[in-house]
């Protein structure tokens, strides 16, 4: 009987044959993922070569305030080549999808929110907070060993980051720190605060009106605690250090503090620091 030669053998040997064909397209399948997303990270390395490390949205239509507010998180905005002055950050999805997860450990709503108020209510403010008195209470050769016994190597890590990468800045040539506040890292959270809450709201884990009250939340806090864009931008990278070290692509963002302080474009230049927030 004719159909005898479709038993489970003749079938395996039949799927066996098409082995190669189904391997390859898995291949194939393979490589398109891997090339759209190659594409949607040379849209953001075009752009920023392209326009400079000033992106401003020309379609904005944002009240001064909210620009103000967008503006607390311009030094990370530059980093990341992300419009200062819209909502939308101008990065495409698929990258912002990849940099959440990566960098942030948001892949959903939870998460988003959690990260989000953990920021804002403490960020790394509080580690700063716990080292902070020693700074300003103790001669600086007793800084490390005083926090050395707080138990913390964390902690420890942040205070050798500082310490090192403040000598190195301070001694830059073209460092611009101005020294006139003992500094802080309250701008190096709320400007990650709002980097944060952008992406969310571009990818749809938290809503429009959900992500412009972390914004002014963070705003209000910087208006409260600064008195300048110069000081918000000089108390980011000090966060900086303290998270990351000097090492860490530190000389990458001086850069982008220069730009932001000198661009005639930059918000840092065009946005009164008095603005009324709501």
């Amino acid at each position: 009987m004719e159909y005898v030669k479709y038993g489970k053998s003749n079938i395996m040997y039949e799927i066996l044959q098409f082995w190669p064909y189904i391997a390859g397209g898995i291949l194939l399948i393979s490589f398109g993922i891997k090339f759209v997303q190659w594409l949607a990270k040379a849209k953001d390395i075009t752009k920023s070569i392209l326009k400079g490390a000033i992106h401003i949205n020309e379609k904005t239509k944002l009240p001064l305030e909210h620009q103000w507010a967008l503006a607390v998180g311009a030094n990370l905005s530059a980093r990341n080549t992300m419009y200062l002055n819209s909502l939308e950050t101008g990065m495409s999805k698929l990258t912002i999808k990849q940099l959440l997860p990566e960098w942030w450990g948001i892949e959903t709503r939870d998460d988003a929110i959690g990260t989000l108020n953990w920021i804002l209510k403490h960020g790394h403010q509080d580690q700063y907070d716990a080292i902070k008195p020693i700074i300003w209470n103790h001669p600086e050769d007793e800084w490390l060993d005083r926090v050395k016994a707080l138990n913390d190597p964390d902690l420890t890590e942040k205070m050798e980051n500082l310490m090192e990468g403040t000598l190195k800045w301070l001694e830059d040539e073209e460092s611009d720190y101005e020294g006139d506040m003992l500094p802080d890292v309250l701008a190096w959270d709320m400007g990650r605060l709002i980097s944060v809450a952008r992406w969310c709201f571009e990818i749809e884990l938290i809503t429009e009106e959900e992500a412009w009250d972390y914004i002014f939340a963070g705003a209000k806090i910087i208006q409260r605690n600064y008195k300048s864009w110069h000081a918000v931008s000089t108390n980011y990278l000090y966060g900086r250090l303290f998270w990351g070290g000097y090492s860490m692509d530190f000389d990458v963002m001086k850069a982008d503090h220069k730009t932001l302080m000198e661009h005639e474009r930059s918000p840092f230049n065009t946005l009164d620091w008095n603005i009324p927030l709501p």
